[in-house]
């Protein structure tokens, strides 16, 4: 599937397409968009960690990414809000992760991209979550497009990168 979701739907809160969304929020496209969500709803200003070798910068991003994916796969497919929640804590500690990491000048710009189309995500998928929380299916589905409009420009930033782990799509299974 091109995307960023690629999970079990679930009919999430009377919204089909949300739980689906969610659920797909756990890939690494998806699961750097939940991060960029998470973010809005508790923004940090941490220090960053400065990593000298461009080897290191792909090395420690896709560490993080693959953590956050492998903790995503053991979540069950999101069927409420709490589990949408937790969901979204999983894409904010990412997020929280990949700010720390300073990458080579070479590509600092494009990671700067990277992390931001990530927030975005994480924002709409917040928005989502309120939407549904309040029954607005109209609103719910133009929170989702953005979404997944946002997975897929982290996605392609993420390749553009190198961050394999971080573009790859994993999927729910409460394993």
């Amino acid at each position: 599937m091109d995307g960023c979701w690629s999970a079990t739907a679930g009919n999430f809160a009377g919204h089909p397409r949300l739980g689906k969304a969610v659920n797909e929020m756990r890939s690494g496209r998806a699961v750097a968009t939940l991060g960029t969500i998470a973010a809005a709803t508790c923004p940090l200003s941490l220090p960053a960690v400065t990593s000298a070798a461009s080897g290191s910068f792909t090395q420690r991003a896709n560490q993080a990414c693959a953590a956050a994916g492998a903790k995503a796969q053991r979540q069950p497919p999101a069927r409420t809000l709490k589990q949408a929640n937790a969901d979204l804590a999983i894409v904010h500690s990412l997020i929280t992760k990949l700010k720390m990491i300073t990458p080579p000048t070479t590509k600092a710009k494009q990671y700067k991209l990277f992390v931001a189309e990530t927030q975005a995500g994480l924002t709409s998928a917040r928005r989502a979550l309120i939407d549904a929380r309040r029954k607005d299916k109209a609103a719910v589905l133009r929170d989702l497009k953005q979404v997944t409009a946002a997975g897929k420009a982290s996605n392609r930033s993420a390749t553009a990168l190198g961050l394999r782990a971080c573009a790859k799509t994993y999927t729910a299974n409460g394993k």
